[in-house]
């Protein structure tokens, strides 16, 4: 996926394969069961190392649950 940004949170899941991730800050490659959570408006690429499936989420909210959005 070329360089975008979303407005929410967005969690990046890999469930088979590997995955670079690339933020203006840094590069993540993400195996196999691997999560990246990136905060919102934060410019990235995704880039598929091997044959990769992943679970994609975009929260537009912010976290919930965890106690996480109340700081």
């Amino acid at each position: 996926m070329p360089q975008h940004q979303a407005q929410g949170w967005v969690t990046i899941h890999v469930m088979r394969g590997v995955l670079r991730v690339k933020t203006p800050d840094a590069e993540h490659v993400l195996n196999e069961g691997q999560l990246l959570a990136l905060a919102p408006n934060i410019r990235h690429d995704v880039d598929a190392v091997d044959e990769s499936d992943m679970l994609l989420g975009v929260y537009p909210e912010g976290p919930t649950g965890s106690g996480a959005a109340n700081g």
